[in-house]
């Protein structure tokens, strides 16, 4: 028996089950279970699942450089001076040294003049890019930083 654990519309763990109660009393039908969530590591009914806060589309710079100084990608001082003089974070500048010389200016400019990030912004995507980050840490980003 399979049983297809799904968070917000993607299929996120299938399990193999050799009876529909293996995981607790979760029904499966035609030996395909769907809907079903995984939260703080126990299954819930999709009535139980909640779901994430809508992603904000926009955040203060303020907002931005905080919570990377939160989640220590920056220091305190850092965020601060960004926030203060638009002065880009040193790991932030070695990042963007990393971009072909063409994009460099440019990716500077958005990230030290700006007072607002947008979410659906290229510069967004830019800054997951030079950390390595998937657009789920992005949206993680934004939805905490807007909690600030």
């Amino acid at each position: 028996m399979r049983c297809a654990v799904v968070e917000s519309g993607e299929v996120v763990n299938v399990i193999l089950a050799e009876q529909p109660n293996d995981f607790g009393a979760i029904p499966c039908s035609d030996e395909v279970c769907i809907g079903w969530g995984y939260q703080a590591g126990e299954f819930v009914s999709p009535a139980a699942v909640v779901p994430p806060p809508p992603i904000p589309e926009i955040i203060s710079d303020r907002q931005f450089f905080q919570e990377l100084a939160i989640r220590q990608v920056i220091t305190e001082d850092e965020a601060l001076a960004a926030v203060a003089t638009g002065t880009i974070p040193a790991a932030m500048l070695a990042l963007i040294a990393s971009l072909p010389t063409s994009e460099q200016f440019s990716a500077k400019m958005l990230i030290a003049g700006a007072t607002t990030f947008y979410r659906a912004h290229p510069v967004a995507s830019l800054i997951g890019d030079l950390y390595g980050w998937d657009s789920v840490q992005i949206d993680g980003l934004w939805r905490d930083a807007a909690l600030l």
